[in-house]
């Protein structure tokens, strides 16, 4: 097996139009010849995306900069979706789309191509189902989610022009993925606003003279403005909604636990939310087969999913917190 040494060579352009870099007439022959004599003949993904591709460039031709483009885009929204961009090499697509980085030849072209393609696979393997398995106690479970085909998926999306859509289209059917996400891009909009200042709540008073508590309600996405003159009994409300939130007591009293989830950093809630959505994603493939009974512990309450619908739901007596 040949083995090619390729070097990036970080160049610096003043003028871009297209933000794409172009490189020579790539074809099939050629990309199907080096995936062959290179680490990428044993990733089995790979080898099935570019078969049903016929051996066609997707990311890195003049002809590929609206997939490319694409996603760049979607990467660049990964935290949105509760991923971490640094999983998907962003930096280095970022730059070969920039034209940060220029590709000598043929081989170092279709060595950045085959990087994305491999960056690609795994994002939307993550998306689809999750980019963490969850901790279970019992072992029996052999389960890994694969109701979906991701390269085949990405291929069509690519021939059929509806790149744009596959993020939507991979998205899970568990209503709890939906309700986390939207959470999550509210807290990121809030945090990521100029005028961010972590509030710290003091007073258990629930009026609208406690700023803080106001604030925080606004930041956590509880009440979808500041507003210092909210009735107390609207806020009262306000308060039994973050308490059920909690999984505390809903009686609209503050007390310390309440203020301690309140008080709990943003930075926090995001790591909550972003482990919440993936280990939803991952157990989404197997509601699709069969109805799927969950329990939460902590809120002492169990769901139970088929498909797209919650078949079930109610509370349930699961012991104390000590045992």
């Amino acid at each position: 097996m040949k083995k090619h040494f390729r070097k990036y060579v970080t160049v610096i352009i003043l003028s871009c139009t297209t933000g794409f870099i172009s490189v020579a007439q790539i074809d099939t022959s050629r990309v199907q010849q080096f995936i062959a004599e290179n680490e990428y003949a044993t990733n089995f993904r790979l080898v099935e995306f570019y078969n049903l591709l016929n051996y066609k460039t997707a990311w890195i031709q003049t002809n590929n900069t609206n997939d490319l483009t694409v996603l760049v885009n979607t990467l660049n929204r990964s935290a949105e979706m509760g991923l971490r961009k640094k999983d998907y090499g962003l930096n280095l697509i970022q730059s070969i789309y920039n034209k940060k980085i220029q590709l000598p030849g043929i081989e170092d072209s279709l060595d950045a191509e085959f990087k994305i393609t491999v960056a690609a696979l795994k994002f939307y393997n993550d998306l689809a189902f999750g980019n963490t398995k969850p901790l279970i106690g019992y072992n029996g479970l052999k389960y890994a989610p694969a109701c979906r085909d991701i390269p085949a998926l990405l291929a069509g999306s690519i021939s059929k022009n509806t790149l744009k859509s596959l993020d939507a289209e991979l998205a899970g059917t568990i209503p709890e993925i939906t309700v986390l996400e939207n959470k999550l891009r509210w807290i990121l909009q809030v945090t990521n606003d100029s005028n961010y200042k972590e509030a710290v709540i003091t007073s258990k008073k629930v009026a609208g003279t406690n700023i803080a508590l106001v604030t925080r309600f606004y930041q956590l996405g509880i009440i979808d403005a500041i507003q210092l003159n909210l009735p107390d009994s609207i806020l009262k409300k306000k308060v039994k909604e973050a308490q059920i939130q909690f999984n505390l007591l809903a009686d609209g009293v503050i007390r310390s636990t309440l203020l301690q989830e309140l008080n709990t950093h943003l930075s926090v809630r995001l790591e909550q939310l972003n482990l919440s959505i993936n280990y939803y994603r991952w157990l989404n493939c197997m509601a699709q087969i069969q109805p799927v009974i969950a329990v939460n512990i902590p809120a002492a309450y169990m769901k139970v999913y088929y498909r797209s619908k919650v078949l079930l739901e109610m509370r349930m007596v699961v012991g104390k917190r000590s045992t």
